[in-house]
C-alpha cells in the first residue's frame, strides 16, 4: 500500500489499484503489461447511437446512462481481504443519475488469473432503459489479433444470431468494422464462451464466462 495505491504482488503478476477511483491502473503478467493508459476495468452502460436509436430519441431520454458511464469514477467503498490461494478485492461505485448501484469483485491469484464477478442493480423505480450493461477497458495497440469460440465468423446479434454457427474463429482486430452508409453498432458476436486477444509473439489476455458473453 502507497497512500490511495494498492498493489497485489507475486513473482509473475502485478495487479495496481487506485482506492479512490476504485479503478485497476496497471496488470502485469511477466512484464509485460495488459492496460493501456492505465484504463483498467470498469462499469459501462452506453454505446454510440444508431439510425433508431435518433429516431426514439434515445440519446436525449437515455443520456442519464451515458453522464453515469463518463462521471469521474469514485469508490464508495473499497475491500481488501487477503487470503492463502488469492487476494480478494471488492469495489462498490453509486451512480446517482440513474439510482443504480454496481458492487465488482476481483479475485487475483498469484499466478496471474483473475476471476472478475459484477453484480450491477438498477434500484429506482423510474431508471431509464439501459441501452448496455457491461465493462469496458483499454488494451495496448499491439494486440491485434483476436480468436474466440461462439458464433461466427460474421458479425451477429440477439435478433440474427442464427445465421451465424458456434466454431473457433481468428480474426484480425482492424477487420473488426463494417463499412455502413450511418454509423452503427458494429462487428458484434453472440454466445461466446472464450475469446482471447494477441499480440504477434502470441502474448495476450484470454476472457473466460462463467456462461456466455457478448464482445463488442
Amino acid at each position: 500500500t502507497d497512500g490511495d495505491i494498492i498493489t497485489v504482488l507475486s513473482p509473475r503478476m502485478q495487479f495496481v489499484f487506485n482506492k479512490k477511483s476504485g479503478l485497476v491502473t496497471s496488470y502485469k503478467v511477466n512484464g509485460t503489461e495488459y492496460f493501456a493508459e492505465g484504463f483498467g476495468i470498469q462499469p459501462n452502460f452506453w454505446r454510440a447511437p444508431t439510425d433508431n436509436d435518433y429516431g426514439a430519441n434515445l440519446p436525449v431520454r437515455l443520456k442519464a446512462w451515458k453522464e453515469a458511464s463518463y462521471q469521474e469514477p469514485k469508490a464508495e467503498s473499497f475491500q481488501v481481504t487477503p487470503g492463502s490461494n488469492a487476494t480478494t478485492i471488492k469495489v462498490t461505485y453509486r451512480f446517482p443519475q440513474t439510482d443504480a448501484r454496481w458492487d465488482i469483485t476481483y479475485k487475483i491469484y498469484a499466478s496471474g488469473v483473475i476471476k472478475v464477478d459484477n453484480r450491477f442493480v438498477a434500484e429506482g423505480d423510474q431508471a431509464p432503459m439501459i441501452p448496455r450493461v457491461g465493462l469496458r477497458m483499454q488494451l495496448p495497440e499491439s494486440f491485434t489479433d483476436l480468436t474466440y469460440y461462439g458464433r461466427g465468423p460474421k458479425e451477429n446479434y440477439r435478433d440474427r444470431r442464427t445465421s451465424q454457427f458456434i466454431g473457433e474463429y481468428a480474426i484480425p482486430v482492424k477487420d473488426m468494422y463494417e463499412p455502413y452508409v450511418r454509423p452503427q453498432e458494429n462487428n458484434h458476436r453472440t454466445d461466446i464462451y472464450w475469446c482471447a486477444l494477441t499480440d504477434k509473439t502470441q502474448r495476450g489476455l484470454l476472457l473466460i464466462a462463467d456462461r456466455t458473453f457478448e464482445p463488442v
